[in-house]
């Protein structure tokens, strides 16, 4: 079996199972490579282990939010260049500014189309290399 292509392998971190399996199953029929954490924690482990091409992370979880993942991978030499899209139902301009300012590349609004999450996958994939 041939390894996965390292620069279409995607980290899912989302806390719920229902919307990190489908965002899983998306990418994976895009013939994309998905890992997937339930947790920002886990998220930063699997990250610093693995140093996928693309993070997608929720904002609001247990453990390690997805802002506090965000400022310790923006943190870490080994994955500062990663991009990371923020996923949220946060939708205050402020909210998404915060992201933004903390080094995310990218802020898709739940609940969000098909199109738009791999239109944004797409684009940060195609710009990290």
């Amino acid at each position: 079996m041939p390894s996965p292509d390292l620069s279409r392998t995607i980290l899912i971190v989302e806390d719920n199972n229902i919307i990190r399996d489908q965002i899983v199953a998306i990418l994976e029929m895009s013939g994309y490579t998905a890992m997937a954490a339930a947790n920002g924690s886990d998220g930063l482990r699997l990250a610093c282990q693995s140093r996928p091409a693309l993070i997608i992370s929720d904002v609001m979880m247990p453990e390690l939010n997805g802002l506090d993942m965000l400022r310790d991978i923006r943190q870490n030499p080994e994955l500062d260049h990663t991009p990371i899209v923020l996923l949220s139902g946060l939708i205050a301009t402020e909210d998404i500014r915060k992201g933004l300012e903390l080094g995310a590349s990218d802020y898709l609004i739940k609940p969000f189309r098909i199109t738009d999450l791999l239109q944004v996958v797409s684009r940060h994939l195609q710009f990290s290399h």
